[in-house]
């Protein structure tokens, strides 16, 4: 399968990534968003994380049910907007649904 369908189909199936949010607070670093992608994508298609592309995301994110972020994937310089939302929090744990756009920018 080719890098990119592996990024269209990839990003859009990921659902309920739980983040255990850093000291008492319930906002997430961009790392702690970008690798939770990464690590899912890696998981869902059985590969090693040094394989999957890099996800780049501007900021922290709140944890707060309705936030969203749009994080940059790059797959070998062409560039997809992935789409990234709370769905919910549970204490210390965000849950967030994250989806690739089609194409590239």
């Amino acid at each position: 399968m080719s890098r990119s369908t592996y990024i269209a189909i990839g990003v859009s199936a990921l659902a309920g990534l739980f983040l255990a949010a850093c000291s008492g607070s319930t906002s997430l670093t961009a790392d702690q968003v970008s690798e939770e992608i990464r690590q899912q994508l890696a998981i869902q298609f059985d590969e090693n994380l040094d394989e999957v592309p890099e996800v780049d995301c501007p900021g922290s994110l709140e944890g707060q049910v309705g936030t969203t972020m749009t994080c940059t994937l790059d797959d070998g310089g062409f560039l997809y907007d992935v789409y990234v939302e709370v769905t919910s929090v549970e204490g210390s744990k965000v849950n967030l649904s994250a989806d690739v756009a089609d194409e590239p920018n």
